[in-house]
């Protein structure tokens, strides 16, 4: 019976190298694939304050054995707009850098973390802080 190492660890090893090379978009924007100290980023406070949950155990020990697979956007300023979940994963993992992309679209900060996290499992609890902070925007 042959092993077969899974897929995404032979992509890993090779990211650095690819990002120089192909950037990736987002909100119509490109970006190039950055990376980033984990202990350098944080939540920015309305995701802090809508998303309030921890990471799991399976995405902990996910990003155990193969990484973080899916950048987290962020700000210049590091606060995390997606990705809270995979940078608390990353954080516990012991990971020191974590792929990011640097959020510079058209939308606002507050409807960039609704939209980045649109298809995330979500509490009624965190459905109704989302529709808290849609009212202002």
């Amino acid at each position: 019976m042959q092993i077969l190492e899974h897929p995404a660890k032979a992509d890993i090893k090779n990211d650095r190298d690819r990002s120089k090379e192909s950037p990736t978009t987002v909100n119509q924007t490109t970006h190039p694939l950055e990376y980033r100290s984990t202990g350098d980023l944080k939540p920015h406070p309305i995701s802090a304050d809508i998303y309030r949950d921890e990471p799991g155990a399976e995405l902990l020990a996910s990003v155990r054995e193969i990484g973080i697979q899916e950048p987290l956007l962020i700000t210049e300023e590091n606060e995390i707009l997606s990705g809270r979940l995979r940078h608390g994963a990353a954080s516990k993992a012991g990971l020191k850098e974590i792929p990011v992309l640097i959020f510079t679209g058209e939308h606002t900060l507050a409807e960039a973390i609704l939209t980045g996290n649109r298809q995330r499992v979500k509490t009624n609890e965190q459905i109704a802080r989302e529709a808290t902070h849609l009212m202002v925007i």
